[in-house]
């Protein structure tokens, strides 16, 4: 790393915040279904002046949950 570059933690690390396409791509879906999710709220997301933003931490809980025939993707 060149001297007068500066680490950034949050780079550093898995990001904690993630737009659309970081979203879909860790998700592994298309990021027009990722959009739907949002808008219909079946996704944990926010609008954050006009544009969605989605938290690592809850789509990793949202993940964990059970559905409503009451599997979860660990059990699966």
């Amino acid at each position: 790393m060149k001297a007068n570059q500066k680490e950034n933690p949050v780079r550093d690390q898995t990001h904690q915040v993630m737009t659309v396409k970081e979203t879909a791509e860790f998700l592994r879906l298309a990021i027009t279904t990722v959009y739907k999710l949002a808008n219909e709220g079946n996704i944990p997301a926010r609008k954050v002046g006009g544009s969605w933003r989605f938290s690592r931490r809850a789509l990793d809980d949202w993940l964990r949950e059970p559905d409503q025939t009451g599997r979860n993707l660990e059990k699966i």
